[in-house]
C-alpha cells in the first residue's frame, strides 16, 4: 500500500476486516414468556446489537456466563456448566442457573431446564432454550410464576483469565 505524499491525499486501501471473518451479525438477545404473580403470557425479551448480550467462559469456574440487557437495570443470566452444548436440570444441577431482574423485581429458577443447543467458539454463536418454576421474594414471602420459550442466541466473548 503507498499512503499519499501530500497533506489531505487519500488512497484505496481495499476492504478488510477488523472483527476477524465468520462472525454472526444481527440481534443477540434472551427471551421468555412469564405466567402468574400478576403476569398473563408477558414477554420480557433484552435485545442488543452491542457489547451488552453475551456468553462469556471462565475456566476457573467451568461455568459459561450468559447475559443480556438494553438499559442495565432490567437484565436476563443464566449459567451453563463447563463450555459446551448440554443438558442441565435447574433444580438438581448446582452450578446451573437462570435469574432475571424485571422492574426491580430478581426472579431466579426454582427448577426447569436450561438447554444449550450450540456453543459456539469465540466470536460465534451461543444459543438454547430454558423454561421453568421461578421464584422471586415480596419481602415478606415468595411469589411464583411459569417461565416459557425462554430463548437465547448471543455471542461468544474470549474466555475470562
Amino acid at each position: 500500500m503507498n499512503f499519499p505524499s501530500a497533506v489531505g491525499g487519500s488512497t484505496n486501501a481495499g476492504s478488510f476486516d477488523l472483527c476477524g471473518s465468520g462472525q454472526p451479525t444481527g440481534d443477540y438477545y434472551i427471551s421468555l414468556t412469564i405466567n402468574g404473580a400478576g403476569f398473563n403470557n408477558y414477554t420480557f425479551t433484552q435485545s442488543n446489537t452491542g457489547q451488552m448480550a453475551y456468553a462469556t467462559y471462565s475456566p476457573s469456574d467451568d461455568v459459561t456466563l450468559v447475559y443480556a440487557t438494553e438499559d442495565g437495570s432490567d437484565y436476563i443470566t443464566l449459567s451453563l456448566i463447563g463450555n459446551s452444548s448440554g443438558v442441565w436440570d435447574l433444580e438438581t444441577d448446582v452450578d446451573a442457573a437462570v435469574g432475571f431482574n424485571l422492574n426491580g423485581e430478581l426472579w431466579f429458577a426454582e427448577s426447569g431446564t436450561l438447554t444449550c443447543q450450540q456453543m459456539g467458539n469465540v466470536g460465534q454463536l451461543v444459543t438454547g432454550n430454558f423454561s421453568g418454576s421461578f421464584a422471586h421474594f415480596t419481602g415478606t414471602d415468595f411469589e411464583t410464576a411459569t417461565v416459557t420459550n425462554g430463548t437465547f442466541s448471543v455471542i461468544r466473548n474470549p474466555d475470562m483469565n
